[in-house]
């Protein structure tokens, strides 16, 4: 997955999947691609967002002869993705990133990333990283609007939809749930903020519009080498159009 970008291009891996794209899970081992959104224009509000993007991403300064202990400034960056001082978060309250988790954010953010793989044991909240991340990059956009989708299990759909509801401020108008590839539509699409849909879905979107040659071309060594290929004459699949901010994979 790429962030800012387009959606996946390169044929899925055997488990359906498309190499190199992001990926989340509180399940089991996690790869998370991200890369840094384009910033609006600097207006009235341009002070508010260097103070929020200060929190995000730089440490805060040490005084001398103190220490600020990790405790505090995962506070400061929890209230930052909460909203304070009139700039609303998206991160419902309740629940405090531990340091390494914030850490991790902070790195994911930043502007020179643009994938990154995020592998830990299950139940170490990787899920709830994933989240935080969507959360920052909402706060360093300045509020815009993200376009987030993520490939899971069938197992776990209703899981992370209710994971969502739980975590982040966002309608449920604007999520969409679904194993059905005819639901995804442009319209549904341009419709929907965060998109979770089985990695299945994705397989059978990417095999309406792609066809594996077995003998494609011929490599200077003169042997034949397989690849994906568009399928002539049919369109891309509304899915691999889209302009996503996260794209991430949660896998078993």
């Amino acid at each position: 997955m790429e962030q800012d970008g387009t959606g996946p291009t390169s044929p899925p891996n055997d488990d359906g999947h498309a190499p190199g794209v992001a990926h989340p899970s509180a399940d089991a081992s996690t790869t998370t691609s991200v890369a840094s959104g384009k910033r609006s224009a600097a207006d009235s509000s341009a002070e508010m967002d260097d103070r929020m993007t200060k929190v995000m991403r730089v440490e805060a300064p040490v005084k001398h002869g103190t220490k600020t202990k990790p405790e505090e400034k995962t506070s400061q960056f929890t209230k930052a993705l909460i909203g304070r001082d009139g700039a609303p978060g998206i991160l419902k309250p309740g629940k405090t990133p531990y340091p390494h988790q914030r850490k991790f954010v902070k790195r994911v953010i930043s502007e020179d990333v643009r994938r990154m793989l995020m592998l830990h044991d299950p139940g170490t909240g990787k899920t709830f990283t994933f989240f935080l991340t969507v959360a920052a990059q909402h706060i360093i956009t300045r509020g815009q609007r993200q376009k987030v989708i993520v490939s899971v299990p069938a197992s776990c759909l209703t899981q992370w939809y209710n994971a969502v509801l739980e975590t982040l401020s966002i309608p449920k108008s604007r999520i969409l749930s679904t194993n059905r590839q005819d639901k995804l539509t442009k319209e549904t699409l341009a419709k929907h903020d965060f998109i979770i849909v089985t990695k299945e879905t994705i397989g059978r979107a990417w095999n309406s519009c792609h066809e594996w040659v077995q003998a494609h071309h011929r490599n200077e060594g003169g042997n034949w080498v397989s690849q994906w290929d568009r399928r002539p004459g049919v369109e891309l699949h509304p899915v691999f159009t889209v302009k996503y901010t996260l794209f991430g994979i949660d896998e078993l």
